[in-house]
């Protein structure tokens, strides 16, 4: 069964596993830290769900030497979600940043649950609208996001910077 919580300090440590996959796949080699992980977690208008299935699933539960790691649940998906107010709408807006789901664990229900957890808490703040971006390749994510009655909209452009 899976339950989604917000996230706590300690899903720390399987969230920047997660986040650290998902960047390896995109071709980024610097590690997720789990210092970087809490900062981003006590941001004002910020929330983090994880999606938690039994002990053994997904992410490895623990560092080395914790006795309780076993036990743990495991995350098996995350979604974070940012709210801010926007002059065009004049009310608050939500996007979801990322939304990953462990290999393995894919269709499995696990990102609609996460999903349903954003929505949810996108209109307990009284936002008007709900984003999110995702690759133009990744047919399984925008049949996700259609299925919860995300529709595209407009062309996202995105530019780096070095460092």
């Amino acid at each position: 069964m899976i339950e989604v919580v917000h996230a706590t300090d300690e899903h720390v440590e399987q969230i920047a596993r997660l986040i650290g996959v998902l960047r390896e796949q995109e071709g980024l080699l610097e590690p997720v830290t789990t210092g970087s992980v809490r900062a981003y977690m006590a941001e004002e208008f910020t929330d983090v769900f994880v999606a938690l299935g039994e002990a053994g699933e997904g992410a490895d539960g623990g560092g080395a030497g914790d006795p309780d790691a076993a036990a743990r649940p495991r995350v098996l998906g995350i979604l974070s979600l940012r709210t801010m107010r926007d002059l065009f709408h004049g009310r608050p807006t939500a996007l979801i940043q990322e939304l990953v789901v462990a290999d393995g664990h894919r269709g499995e229900g696990i990102g609609g649950a996460l999903l349903d957890a954003s929505l949810q808490r996108a209109h307990e703040l009284g936002c008007v609208e709900i984003a999110v971006t995702t690759g133009e390749r990744n047919e399984a994510g925008q049949a996700a996001y259609r299925s919860r009655g995300f529709e595209q909209d407009g062309v996202y452009f995105e530019r780096h910077f070095e460092g």
